[in-house]
């Protein structure tokens, strides 16, 4: 928050319930709160102690110094750990929880509308609270940060005429291969983070975006990408989204953020249409594209209603098998009807499985071999959250 402060003291703040902007607020006691990680103190001592070790890292991304493999590895560390430890994210989660749980108990009890029975609600509510405390969730991360370490790092440097914005829930995680596939284990996970009003941290897949796959640093004067990162900002943001002066708060897109209030999924409709493990994306990432998040050639040819979601190291025995499921898929009913609807012919739907199979085959046969044994030990579904 400072680096978005002229002074080290304030910023300004935009309140997005109450839609109200204080030009200059203190970040002081913004995004805090009294024994949220647990009354030990024992994460929020060890996060102090982490959190000085990436303050020095951030500042040399900012003043484009050369960061050492060390460093690198601090930010990769640090934008897992920004991920998961605030209270915006942590409430999303507890939601998807909340709609699993009840899709599994009122499945098992034969109940349709959870509404229609509230001790099933009050008690799948609990359940969620439960296991989705944010110390527990912190405790998973450090057991499964290293998970990232074969993804790589940008930072870009922006010239444009609107400066970054962030929030109290800054990093945005999303894949431009596979909408859904956001666990921290897929191929093609993207998360960005803004670390100042010119600067973007990346942590990406450059296996399948493999553009700046060569550089660490990049200079950039696409305005149109600051103003779709400040409107992802906006909608994944918990309560406030703060920026360096007033006037960077002009670029927010109102009609951007009913389109992603429209796309939240109703958890009564979640749980009658038996969809389990759907995560809850915020904002509008289907329709957004950045230039460090371009497809490899490649995979792009693949038509997206053949794209599936996969690990990044081939440890799962039923990799191939999820895939050929694809093509049975497209000979029932619902399938052939989702072919119409797209407009793609069987046929070009047939090679578009194949290439998916030939396109991963690839994919793993690059993937570093000494991080095969980390998946390993990663559930067949994928990470616990994202």
């Amino acid at each position: 928050m400072r680096n978005f402060s002229p002074d080290g003291k304030s910023f300004s703040l935009y309140m997005i319930k109450e839609k109200r902007v204080i030009s200059r607020s203190s970040f002081a006691n913004q995004c805090c709160e009294e024994y949220y990680y647990g009354e030990d103190l024992e994460w929020e001592n060890t996060l102090a102690r982490m959190e000085s070790r990436w303050s020095i890292c951030i500042k040399k991304a900012i003043q484009n110094e050369n960061l050492n493999n060390d460093e690198i590895d601090d930010l990769k560390e640090f934008i897992v750990y920004q991920l998961i430890r605030t209270r915006g994210q942590n409430q999303h989660i507890t939601k998807e929880s909340l709609a699993d749980i009840l899709h599994t108990t009122c499945r098992r009890l034969g109940i349709l509308a959870y509404k229609d029975n509230p001790v099933v609600m009050k008690e799948a509510a609990k359940v969620a609270e439960n296991v989705n405390r944010p110390e527990e969730w912190l405790s998973y991360i450090k057991s499964r940060a290293r998970i990232v370490d074969d993804l790589s790092i940008l930072i870009v440097n922006y010239d444009t005429p609107n400066a970054l914005i962030s929030s109290d829930n800054p990093v945005i995680i999303f894949n431009s291969f596979v909408n859904d596939a956001l666990h921290l284990s897929y191929m093609g996970i993207v998360m960005v983070c803004p670390i100042s009003p010119s600067r973007l941290l990346v942590l990406y897949d450059s296996k399948l975006y493999p553009r700046f796959a060569s550089v660490r640093q990049i200079r950039s004067g696409n305005n149109d990408e600051v103003i779709k990162l400040n409107n992802l900002q906006f909608q994944n943001a918990e309560r406030i989204v703060f920026a360096i002066k007033e006037s960077d708060f002009s670029s927010f897109s109102k009609s951007d953020y009913e389109k992603s209030l429209e796309k939240k999924i109703e958890y009564s409709k979640f749980v009658s249409d038996g969809i389990q493990g759907a995560a809850l994306c915020r904002g509008n990432l289907n329709e957004y594209s950045f230039s460090f998040a371009r497809i490899k050639e490649a995979f792009r040819q693949i038509p997206v209603i053949c794209r599936v979601g996969l690990l990044r190291a081939n440890v799962v025995s039923n990799h191939m098998e999820v895939i050929q499921q694809r093509r049975t898929f497209f000979h029932t009913k619902e399938g052939k009807d989702i072919l119409a609807k797209a407009g793609i012919d069987i046929k070009v739907a047939k090679r578009g499985v194949d290439k998916m199979i030939s396109c991963a085959k690839k994919y793993w046969r690059a993937s570093i071999p000494s991080w095969v044994d980390m998946f390993e030990k990663a559930p067949e579904n994928g990470e616990k959250g994202h």
